[in-house]
């Protein structure tokens, strides 16, 4: 089996045990720290209050951490899936190649 095959082989594998992000974790970061600041935003204009700017830079910070680490996580959780399914191919494909071992009677 060529490299390509057992890397296709791994991926399919670690896609199907730790699956990856469906989103980029900086952008979902972004996309979610931008929608929270802005619903915080126009809640505190139609209240009429200018006095939010620290709730607002949590709630931005927060809702920004949050699907970043997480998603994150996933990502890390797909590559380790992957180094270990690839070694473990690549040591198979190996032991497969150089053949079983002779023993005595064989000799």
């Amino acid at each position: 089996m060529d490299p390509l095959r057992i890397y296709l082989e791994a991926k399919r594998w670690a896609d199907s045990v730790a699956p990856p992000p469906r989103y980029n974790p900086l952008l979902a970061g972004a996309f979610g720290a931008t929608i929270a600041g802005g619903v915080v935003a126009f809640f505190c204009w139609l209240v009429g209050s200018s006095h939010m700017t620290g709730a607002t830079i949590v709630t931005m910070i927060l809702a920004f951490a949050l699907p970043y680490f997480h998603l994150r996580s996933k990502d890390s959780n797909n590559a380790g899936a992957f180094a270990s399914v690839f070694s473990i191919l690549l040591e198979l494909e190996r032991k497969r190649e150089t053949g079983p071992p002779e023993t005595s009677a064989e000799k």
